[in-house]
């Protein structure tokens, strides 16, 4: 037959549409009680999941549409309140030095449209305050060393 006209019609866009239901279900209570690295770790596994589906079950032209729903469902609906999770967000993970969390976000977010904006602009704003922090405790030093002549 050569076509994939049913195959793309009959069958895959039903299945697009039931894995992005499917996921939608799973983030929305995964945001609720996961923490931003836990969170992250699930997204990963499941976009590992799926390709291995792919590879052994779809074809392959199946793989990124596949992606592409199951990426926005996990890491573009839930972006935001991922990354400014109040004791595990973004933020955190910076202060915190957690760098194979904060490897994951950007291989995680990297793949999402415009998804790497809201991380940078987090960490653009970590590394003003960090740096702010630095000017002021020299300025400190700088004034108590001026006082003890």
């Amino acid at each position: 037959m050569g076509k994939m006209d049913h195959y793309e019609n009959d069958f895959e866009s039903a299945m697009l549409k039931d894995t992005s239901a499917y996921y939608s279900q799973k983030a929305s209570n995964w945001i609720l009680e996961d923490s931003c690295p836990d969170y992250m770790l699930k997204a990963e596994e499941c976009l590992k999941r799926e390709k291995d589906r792919v590879a052994q079950y779809l074809h392959f032209s199946s793989e990124p549409k596949l992606l592409e729903k199951v990426q926005h469902e996990l890491l573009s609906m839930y972006a935001n309140q991922l990354l400014q999770k109040e004791h595990s967000g973004c933020h955190a993970l910076l202060r915190d030095g957690k760098v194979e969390d904060l490897s994951r976000m950007f291989r995680l977010f990297s793949k999402v449209p415009e998804g790497l904006d809201a991380v940078s602009s987090i960490f653009k704003q970590h590394v003003f305050t960090e740096g702010m922090v630095l000017v002021k405790q020299a300025e400190d030093a700088a004034s108590t060393k001026r006082f003890c002549y």
